[in-house]
């Protein structure tokens, strides 16, 4: 892990986010994204989880700990920029861990070279 942003050899800079759960810094392609979007509430979610988005995120460790350990109303209200409410986290905590299983699925895809 090259926590100085920069990868080895070519001097691209690979940008480094913090984790809401355990407060460590690790390269973005490491960390789940999720914000609030108007897309997304539209559809009746409120949340919306991807790699890129619209808006201001915050990132998770693909792990249940960091992911129980972000869902605090008051962290995530700050993080984000917006109110959030209690019912809204156990819906976004539902969302997480759905990422973690679905990229799971995908790296055992990977590995088997299956498609």
């Amino acid at each position: 892990m090259n926590l100085t942003g920069m990868d080895q050899g070519v001097g691209r800079k690979e940008p480094v986010r913090m984790c809401l759960g355990c407060r460590e810094r690790s390269p973005q392609h490491e960390l789940i994204r999720f914000s609030r979007s108007e897309e997304s509430r539209s559809e009746g979610r409120g949340w919306c989880v991807k790699q890129r988005g619209v808006g201001r995120g915050a990132y998770v460790h693909r792990n249940v700990r960091c992911i129980f350990q972000a869902m605090v109303v008051k962290r995530l209200s700050r993080a984000l920029r917006v109110s959030v409410h209690e019912g809204e986290v156990a819906q976004l905590q539902q969302l997480l861990r759905e990422e973690i299983e679905r990229s799971e699925n995908d790296l055992e895809v990977d590995k088997t070279g299956s498609s």
